[in-house]
């Protein structure tokens, strides 16, 4: 039953140490392809718990979030771009590791808003080490004006905010541009 795999999984990931790390990582990639969703997200959620609490171990573990990126499996890049943000906001070093990952994630394999949000906080964050990034943010700005999610939208701005400090020649515009439909928004939304 999910109930027991789910507890499971939560105790995989507290006694994963240095003399059972591979065990664990190799077993929680297993739950990865399991055909419920739910199971496949706690699994790689369990990676990131693994990361942040053992950091030293992070070469073990990170090479499989590597290879879920490649599956191309809409909730798996989704879950899987939430714990990368997650991991870089603890450990920031660690995005040497993770830039060629995020320079193939294609945008509409995330599915999730929440996903889309990591993946937008990682691009403003980062976006210096990210060769696209810009134009991600440009392609995910265009996306979001279908999708009129105040959310999104308000991380989208902070990220392009962020990154017009570092890449302003390439950014100075998009930044603008969000900035006019902002305000244009909410004008209209007093009216």
């Amino acid at each position: 039953p999910s109930y027991i795999k789910n507890l499971k999984l939560e105790i995989l990931a507290q006694v994963a140490s240095e003399g059972n790390i591979q065990e664990i990582v190799n077993e929680l990639s297993e739950y990865v392809t399991d055909v419920s969703a739910d199971i496949a997200k706690r699994s790689i959620a369990c990676f990131g718990t693994i990361i942040i609490r053992l950091p030293h171990l992070s070469q073990h573990v990170s090479a499989q979030l590597k290879n879920f990126l490649g599956l191309q499996i809409a909730y798996v890049t989704t879950e899987t771009i939430k714990v990368l943000k997650d991991i870089l906001r603890k450990y920031p070093d660690f995005v040497d590791d993770f830039v060629p990952l995020i320079c193939r994630v294609q945008t509409d394999q995330i599915i999730e808003n929440d996903g889309k949000i990591a993946f937008v906080w990682i691009l403003g964050e980062f976006g210096q080490y990210i060769a696209d990034s810009p134009y991600i943010l440009e392609r995910m700005a265009e996306e979001s004006r279908e999708v009129n999610n105040c959310e999104f939208t308000s991380a989208l701005f902070i990220a392009v905010f962020k990154l017009c400090f570092k890449r302003a020649p390439e950014t100075k515009a998009l930044f603008q541009r969000l900035f006019a439909e902002i305000m244009q928004n909410g004008n209209d939304a007093h009216l």
